[in-house]
């Protein structure tokens, strides 16, 4: 019994992530389009290299790489297209020179965090006026937070 159970959640998380990604992705990019949005002039792959740096901090090319679910042989391109504009830099890594750190520049962490905002009142607009009353957004989050820090130790374990 126990098994089928968790075969259940194990579609229903599926199914979730699904839909969050398909559902929430479209109307909140075309509210960032509306608002005038930066990043939705810039190619997918550097939008993700950009995500994965101000969630994550300063990466090696390889943990940038995974964050970011890109390939380590096609995270190089974003990554030079990125610091042409100005909102990543290289550098050596001070612990161990073979490695390169990628990290945002000033201009780049200005970009995320004005960004941040449009997709968070992206996520507001949908949220707030339509399906969820105040307690059970808090709910959501509450989950939210609880998975991620499930999420979090496993994998540091």
């Amino acid at each position: 019994m126990k098994i089928e159970f968790y075969k259940e959640i194990d579609r229903a998380m599926d199914t979730l992530l699904v839909n969050i990604k398909t559902t929430l992705s479209s109307p909140t990019q075309e509210y960032a389009k509306q608002r005038g949005s930066v990043l939705m002039r810039l190619k997918q792959t550097q939008r993700k290299v950009l995500g994965a740096l101000y969630a994550k901090g300063d990466s090696c090319i390889k943990d940038l790489a995974f964050v970011a679910e890109i390939t380590c042989k096609n995270i190089a391109a974003p990554i030079r297209e990125l610091e042409q504009l100005g909102y990543v830099e290289k550098c050596s890594n001070p612990q161990d020179s073979r490695y390169v750190i990628v990290k945002l520049t000033e201009i780049g962490r200005e970009l995320c965090e004005k960004e941040s905002q449009i997709v968070l009142e992206g996520y507001m607009s949908i949220f707030y006026n339509e399906h969820f009353t105040d307690e059970q957004q808090m709910r959501i989050l509450e989950l939210a937070n609880q998975l991620n820090a499930m999420l979090d130790k496993a994998k540091s374990e």
